[in-house]
């Protein structure tokens, strides 16, 4: 658990933060885009919206009750200034309201949302210790090898003594290690499986390994 104003929770809020106005710039972007491809795009925008059953009287009818006649800027005040305001238009197909269609759906996209946002977050509850504990070795590993022990059995006494301070190294013990030699320097490594239990009895499979820095 990270405290309110920590170094990692501030560098959590930053990533959403930034994450957030990225995803808002994008759909700007987008709209931007769309709006720019109807102006300069050659071609009817209406023949081609109303298809079979654009006649010259209707395209033009259709033309001025979507403002495709005004300016891109002005087209772009309107299009943002109706969003904001909660009038998304009209289908062209169907002609009823784009806002009571969205609403239609929208109860059925939330329950979904919400669903594989819980289940992510579940999933994520029980996946976070077992990172947690890899990391915690990954340290434990880096401190023996750096503390200068050169046998085996002093790297497997020292991690024995950091097993037991930190509980959270549960999933290996000291003859799990596999230490090793690389250029005269004590390398430290190890590997292990975590299974995490989905939902009965559906499991996840996850393989950590590392060694010493």
């Amino acid at each position: 658990m990270f405290a309110v104003g920590s170094p990692r929770t501030n560098e959590t809020l930053r990533y959403l933060g930034s994450r957030l106005v990225t995803t808002v710039l994008i759909v700007i972007g987008a709209m931007l885009l769309l709006f720019t491809l109807t102006a300069v795009v050659p071609g009817d925008p209406a023949t081609t919206l109303l298809g079979p059953q654009a006649t010259p009287e209707l395209s033009r009818r259709f033309i001025m009750q979507m403002g495709l006649d005004q300016p891109l800027p002005i087209r772009l005040w309107r299009f943002f200034a109706n969003v904001a305001t909660g009038n998304l238009g009209v289908d062209v197909i169907s002609g009823r309201s784009v806002a009571g269609l969205i609403g239609e759906v929208l109860p059925y996209t939330l329950i979904l949302t919400f669903s594989a946002l819980g289940f992510a977050a579940l999933l994520g509850l029980r996946v976070l210790p077992t990172v947690n504990e890899y990391f915690t070795i990954k340290r434990a590993v880096d401190k023996i090898a750096a503390s200068g022990a050169t046998t085996v059995p002093e790297i497997r006494t020292a991690f024995d003594k950091q097993k037991d301070i930190e509980y959270s190294i549960v999933s290996i013990t000291s003859k799990d290690l596999e230490i090793t030699k690389v250029n005269d320097k004590v390398v430290i490594g190890f590997a292990y499986n975590k299974e995490i239990e989905v939902m009965s009895p559906v499991f996840l499979l996850i393989k950590y390994e590392g060694r010493s820095k």
